[in-house]
């Protein structure tokens, strides 16, 4: 998953639990073929929502990012964890009893408070010798992004082109970061938007000759004598000195 993505999972994580929310887990019983675990959420999300149609509740909402629970030793395997921030409290006597009619599992749920309310809660059982465990900090929710790495998922999720995120629900969706909103500023970037811009047919060009065109202005190598020699070439992949 590329820097942009993960950059808006954790950004748009951050903005929805701002003023504080619930961080909620979902797992299934057992691992099941992946696109019958899809299908569960599928069906949770349908009846949640006709749920709250019907009895005019707030519709939840919330950044959804899939997990990979591979076990240890390739035992105990539950398959795939979806983990929701939302900005906003909802009742687990109400969403359990849905997710288990589904064929979902157990439900773990944290309630999101701003960092300063974390510790004075933290510093007052900590004189008791205990710790939180059913609160999180504002600044930790963004550590749903590390499951974006490649690292933590299997390869059938590239396989089938899973959407491992996305954000669900109008509150959820006004807080977030949309990828297409962040641009990562690089000389290599910014040397290939002056060549797509000066080069006349750039776009049209193989990726190959792209590459080969934007790092000879990158590097001053004889980049405008190069152009107009090969104009027309398209460069084979072992042909390029690639960047």
């Amino acid at each position: 998953m590329g820097m942009r993505s993960k950059l808006a999972v954790e950004w748009s994580a951050e903005a929805i639990a701002k003023n504080g929310g619930s961080f909620w887990t979902f797992t299934l019983p057992k691992a099941l073929d992946l696109n019958e675990q899809m299908r569960i959420w599928t069906k949770f999300s349908e009846r949640i929502t006709k749920l709250n149609a019907k009895t005019g509740q707030e519709q939840f909402s919330g950044l959804k990012v899939m997990e990979w629970h591979p076990g240890q030793d390739g035992e105990g395997s539950h398959g795939v964890h979806w983990h929701v921030v939302c900005p906003t409290s909802y009742k687990i006597s109400v969403i359990l009893p849905i997710w288990l009619a589904c064929g979902g599992g157990r439900i773990g749920v944290y309630r999101i408070v701003p960092d300063e309310v974390y510790k004075s809660i933290a510093a007052k059982l900590a004189r008791r010798g205990e710790t939180p465990k059913t609160i999180m900090p504002t600044s930790k929710v963004g550590y749903v992004a590390k499951y974006l790495s490649r690292k933590k998922q299997p390869p059938c999720f590239r396989l089938h082109r899973v959407r491992v995120w996305s954000v669900i629900g109008k509150a959820a969706r006004a807080a977030a970061t949309r990828v297409k909103d962040i641009q990562c500023k690089s000389t290599w970037g910014d040397s290939w938007a002056f060549v797509a811009r000066t080069v006349e047919g750039f776009s049209n060009k193989g990726w190959w000759w792209r590459v080969e065109a934007v790092r000879r202005w990158h590097t001053s190598s004889n980049f405008v004598e190069w152009i107009i020699g090969t104009n027309c070439h398209h460069f084979r992949r072992e042909d390029t000195i690639p960047f």
